[in-house]
């Protein structure tokens, strides 16, 4: 996410937009099939896994407008069904139906938390007091590193702990 997009989250404190959080997502899997496809041999179950995740992207992009994506949840159930019967698939098949099933679940979620007034992973709209003190303090400290703005500093700390609410007591460890 580039600094003006971080800085706009934080000031107008933003969810996210499930339409730019799942083509961010396809363009991520589009870049990975593209390098394994470049790597060969063994990546070609690589390629096979992201190359799955296209089409579900798109039918969830197209849908996400509406801001009802259970059809996504009706996907994973049907996908779960035709993994549950490992016997049967070669690995290229089950790195396409895992796939599928990470890019329609990731589409679901992100719709539900949405809905539930949640934040989109890489979205940074948190405010201070949804945080421990002394874990924000510390971690705005560290970022103070890689920037001169407190409140940028103290956005990414956020961020960090969000995902891991250790993340600066497991940075420290490693120091």
């Amino acid at each position: 996410m580039n600094l003006k997009r971080h800085v706009s989250l934080i000031l107008n404190e933003e969810k996210g937009d499930l339409k730019d959080f799942l083509t961010t997502r396809k363009e991520g899997a589009l870049k990975i099939q593209q390098a394994a496809e470049e790597a060969g041999g063994p990546s070609q179950l690589t390629v096979s896994h992201f190359a799955a995740k296209a089409k579900p992207y798109e039918e969830a992009i197209d849908r996400a407008t509406s801001g009802d994506l259970s059809f996504a949840l009706e996907r994973v159930m049907a996908l779960m069904k035709s993994l549950s019967d490992l016997d049967s698939l070669s690995q290229t098949q089950f790195q396409g139906l895992t796939g599928q099933l990470e890019a329609y679940g990731e589409a679901y979620i992100a719709q539900r938390e949405l809905s539930q007034g949640k934040h989109l992973p890489g979205e940074t709209a948190r405010v201070p007091e949804d945080f421990d003190a002394k874990n924000l303090s510390q971690g705005t400290e560290m970022e103070m590193e890689h920037t001169s703005d407190r409140e940028i500093a103290q956005s990414i700390a956020m961020d960090h702990l969000a995902e891991d609410p250790e993340y600066y007591i497991k940075a420290a460890r490693r120091n």
